[in-house]
């Protein structure tokens, strides 16, 4: 099976050097340009699996892949080219605060299940398991930004006095936390390969040679939109 990982394209936050870490910020227009170079490099590919973070800014993402997939058409199938939307703008750039409009996130299918996005004919897996790394009291913030400031600057927000929310403060995620994460996703993603290879041996057993259930030609291929933090 082939991983294809492809980090979400550059944000209002990235370009005005803003933390994000679990927080919201839309695609900026470079970012939404971004993914569409990508989208063009991977034209062409058959999805086995795909698979996003649960936040805004790699469902814009991956909804400007599969949209652009789906109006390409059928092709040819490709060799993997090395997808990688991260030059221009990495998690928190230091580009200029002048950030551009872009369009909001796209809202989950309404099908009973949060949890899946659809994408024309593709069903998009949103897990949370592979969000980007939760940054604490530093979300929203400027990159720089001191504890003592971030902590003054959160409560003053949250209508509470810095002893109050000092008390309440959720810490920053451990690079253990995500580890723990990343290892419970890739479980998934193993449990899930292996349940398919076995359901094609079987068809394969029952089908004629080269007929139906033979296996197909050219390896699984699973898309993977993150972060920068949960590339692993």
């Amino acid at each position: 099976m082939e991983l294809w990982i492809v980090r979400h394209g550059e944000t209002l936050a990235n370009r005005a050097g803003i933390i994000q870490g679990q927080s919201e910020s839309p695609l900026s227009e470079l970012g939404a340009s971004q993914a569409g170079l990508v989208a063009k490099a991977l034209a062409g590919v058959d999805w086995w699996r795909i698979v996003s973070s649960d936040l805004g800014r790699c469902q814009q993402t991956a909804k400007i892949l599969l949209e652009a997939a789906d109006g390409a058409g059928k092709t040819k199938k490709k060799s993997p080219p090395a997808p990688d939307t991260s030059s221009g703008g990495g998690e928190g750039g230091d580009r200029s605060a002048d950030a551009p409009p872009a369009a909001s996130a796209p809202e989950p299918a309404d099908e009973g299940d949060a949890s899946v996005l659809q994408v024309g004919r593709h069903s998009v897996l949103l897990d949370p398991r592979i969000r980007e790394m939760y940054a604490g009291v530093y979300e929203g913030l400027p990159r720089g930004t001191a504890h003592r400031k971030a902590v003054k600057i959160k409560a003053k927000e949250a209508g509470i006095s810095v002893k109050e929310f000092g008390a309440q403060e959720r810490e920053m995620e451990s690079g253990a936390d995500l580890k723990a994460r990343a290892a419970a996703f890739f479980g998934w993603v193993e449990g899930e390969l292996l349940a398919h290879l076995s359901e094609a041996r079987e068809l394969a057993q029952l089908a004629p040679a080269g007929g139906f259930g033979a296996e197909a030609e050219g390896p699984l291929r699973m898309l993977m939109v993150s972060h920068g933090g949960t590339k692993f």
